[in-house]
């Protein structure tokens, strides 16, 4: 049977993160939170401010590699809550690296949450690309997935005649019905 590590606690409060609970170095154990994560997170300038933070972060598979990933694209203010929901919202660093190939070089961590909450996937601007819409904002990307408005819904509105809309009309006759 393994035994708790007795120099964990003091680690720990190494790094501040002091009056750890058995309860609470058990849950960290766990999750596998230990000094050495900690140490390589703080290493990227990553310090969340509670252990709850931490785990959290490991729950949400927050890794070292992922942290330095995105450091690498150029992303260095992250905090532990906006990795976290990078995560949960399935913002890897390939998406990031993809973005950034595509020309999108200063696209937000928030930005990325909001493409890929509403599906704005990178395979979504190849298709736009493809239809003639070179490079459209995040926010216009947003809106289109929003509103429905599809390259299937482009091609539609082409074929009624419409020309190459931009994509502002486009996302209006959406939201209007003028084409369904």
């Amino acid at each position: 049977m393994d035994q708790p590590n007795p120099n964990f606690a003091g680690e720990m409060a190494g790094l501040g993160y002091s009056g750890l609970t058995d309860e609470k170095v058990f849950a960290m154990a766990v999750h596998d939170v230990s000094a050495a994560y900690v140490r390589d997170m703080s290493a990227l300038g990553i310090r969340p401010e509670s252990t709850d933070k931490l785990m959290a972060m490991r729950i949400h598979n927050v890794t070292v590699e992922y942290v330095r990933d995105l450091k690498d694209l150029g992303y260095s203010d992250l905090k532990p809550d906006k990795l976290v929901a990078m995560r949960i919202h399935g913002v890897t660093s390939e998406f990031a690296r993809e973005l950034k190939s595509m020309g999108y070089n200063s696209v937000s961590p928030d930005q990325m949450v909001a493409m890929r909450i509403h599906g704005a996937s990178t395979d979504f601007i190849k298709e736009l690309t493809a239809l003639g819409y070179e490079r459209p904002s995040v926010e216009q990307l947003v809106a289109m997935r929003i509103h429905g408005v599809s390259p299937d819904y482009i091609r539609k509105t082409r074929s009624l005649g419409m020309g190459n809309l931009p994509i502002d009309q486009l996302v209006r006759l959406r939201i209007h019905g003028i084409v369904e």
